[in-house]
């Protein structure tokens, strides 16, 4: 994800807009219940 920030930041010309919808919809999921089961839901 790091390095996805820093294209995105510093050449968002080059980004596949289909990519990016790709991962926040295959990442952002898992990412949030990783912080719910460290921090407990709200």
């Amino acid at each position: 994800m790091w390095g996805m920030r820093n294209r995105i930041a510093h050449g968002y010309l080059l980004v596949d807009a289909a990519i990016v919808r790709q991962t926040l919809a295959q990442d952002i999921p898992k990412i949030i219940d990783r912080i719910q089961d460290r921090f407990g839901s709200s």
